[in-house]
C-alpha cells in the first residue's frame, strides 16, 4: 500500500529530529518550503504538522510557526512529584522473575521515602513476556504518551530497545533512566550491576579450582545491552583470553523459556560430549539445576561446580547455599529512582551509566 504523502513528510521530519538535524528549538521548514519540496497542498503539510504535534515532536508558536520542542526545564516549584513507570507490571508477583521483583521493590520503597508517587499505564503489560516484540511498540508508546504530562520523568524497562527509547525521548523530552541494562543513548541514564567484573572474579577463582570444562546456561534476551549479553561477553571473552579449547566451552541458551526438563537434557547431552574433566556450570536457573544434578549423581561443589548468574532469593536461601553473583537488586531499584530524581531536579552533568558493585556470594557449590 502506498504511504500517504502527509505521513511520509511527517516521518522524514521525525527522522531529522531524532538524528539532531533539526535540533530542539529549531524552526521546522515552513508550509511553503514543504509544499515546494514535496509538491503537495497546504492541507497535506498541515496534516503532517499535526502528526508531529500529537506525538510531541514539534509545537506551534502562535505567529512564528512550528518549532522542535525543547526539553522541559523542570524546576522544583513546578514538579508534579510523580514518576512514570515504563516497565512490566508490578501488580502481580512473578516467581519466574524474582530478580526484577526485588528491583521493583527497591524502586517503590525509594519513591515512598522520597515522597514521590508513581503512575503506570495498563499498556505496559505487553512487556510482561520473555521477548518484547516491536510489533507491540504502539502499546508501549501509548503507555508513555498517555502519562507524559502527569509525570516528571520515566523509569524505563530493560526490555524496551534503544531505538524505541530514543524515539520516546525525542517526543516526550523528560528525564529517563533505563533500569537494569546498559545503553549507548547519550541523553538517557542507565543503572545496572557490574556483573561483568563479578563474573570475571568468579571465573578467575574457578581457574584455581581445577575446572576444565565450562558451560553457560542462560536466558536468551534479545535486547542489546541486557545483563545476559554482558554475562556472555565476559564468559566467552575470559575463556578466550585464558586459551581454553573450544571443545571445552559450551552454551545452552533460552533456558528460562523452555521446559526445565528440556534444558536439563540438553545440558547433560552437551556435558557428555565434552572431554573428560571437572565442569563449571554458570546459569540463571541454578536452584533448579542443583536438584537435577544431584538426582543424576553429581555433587555440586565436589565433582562439578554451579554458579548462579543472578542474585536470586532461592539461590541465597538454598540448602546448601549456591555460590552466586550478588547483584543487590534492591540497590539497583534505589539507585534508579535517585538517579532519575537528580535529573528531575536539574543535574546538568552528562548522562552516564551507574553500576553498583556486584560481588561473589561464596556458597557451597564452587
Amino acid at each position: 500500500m502506498v504511504q500517504p504523502k502527509y505521513q511520509r513528510i511527517a516521518e522524514n521530519l521525525r527522522e531529522a529530529i531524532n538524528r539532531g538535524t533539526l535540533a530542539p528549538g529549531n524552526k521546522v521548514p515552513s508550509v511553503a518550503e514543504l509544499r515546494k519540496q514535496y509538491g503537495v497542498s497546504h492541507i497535506t503539510v498541515m496534516s503532517a504538522y499535526q502528526i508531529l504535534v500529537d506525538s510531541r515532536h514539534i509545537e506551534n508558536l502562535a505567529g512564528r510557526g512550528y518549532f522542535v520542542r525543547k526539553p522541559v526545564e523542570l524546576r522544583r516549584d513546578t514538579l508534579k512529584n510523580m514518576l512514570g513507570f515504563g516497565f512490566r507490571p508490578l501488580w502481580k508477583y512473578n516467581p519466574g522473575d524474582q530478580y526484577f521483583n526485588e528491583v521493583t521493590c527497591g524502586i517503590q520503597q525509594t519513591c515512598i521515602q522520597r515522597r514521590f508517587s508513581w503512575v503506570q499505564h495498563y499498556s505496559t503489560q505487553v512487556l510482561d513476556t520473555n521477548y518484547f516484540d516491536l510489533r507491540n511498540a504502539g502499546e508501549v508508546r501509548q503507555s508513555f504518551l498517555k502519562t507524559a504530562d502527569m509525570v516528571d520523568g520515566f523509569l524505563v524497562d530493560e526490555r524496551i530497545p534503544d531505538e524505541l527509547v530514543a524515539e520516546l525521548y525525542a517526543q516526550i523530552r523528560k528525564p529517563m533512566v533505563i533500569v537494569n541494562r546498559r545503553t549507548k543513548l547519550p541523553e538517557v541514564d542507565c543503572v545496572y550491576p557490574a556483573v561483568q567484573e563479578a563474573l570475571l572474579n568468579a571465573l578467575d577463582l574457578s581457574g584455581k579450582l581445577d575446572y576444565s570444562n565450562f558451560i553457560l546456561c542462560l536466558s536468551e534476551w534479545r535486547t542489546a545491552g541486557s545483563l545476559t549479553e554482558m554475562l556472555c561477553e565476559s564468559f566467552f571473552g575470559h575463556l578466550a583470553r585464558e586459551k581454553i579449547p573450544e571443545n571445552r566451552i559450551a552454551s545452552i541458551p533460552g533456558c528460562s523459556i523452555q521446559p526445565y526438563e528440556e534444558t536439563f537434557a540438553k545440558l547433560f547431552q552437551t556435558w557428555k560430549s565434552m572431554p573428560e574433566g571437572k565442569a563449571l556450570i554458570v546459569s540463571d536457573i541454578a536452584d533448579h539445576l542443583y536438584s537435577a544434578l544431584v538426582e543424576s549423581g553429581f555433587r555440586p561443589g565436589d565433582n562439578c561446580g554451579l554458579l548462579s548468574a543472578y542474585d536470586l532469593p532461592k539461590a541465597r536461601e538454598h540448602n546448601p547455599p549456591i555460590t552466586s553473583l550478588q547483584m543487590k537488586p534492591m540497590e539497583i531499584g534505589e539507585l534508579s529512582v535517585n538517579t532519575l530524581l537528580e535529573r528531575v531536579n536539574g543535574n546538568g552533568l552528562p548522562c552516564c551509566a551507574h553500576t553498583p558493585k556486584a560481588e561473589i556470594s561464596l556458597g557451597k557449590t564452587l
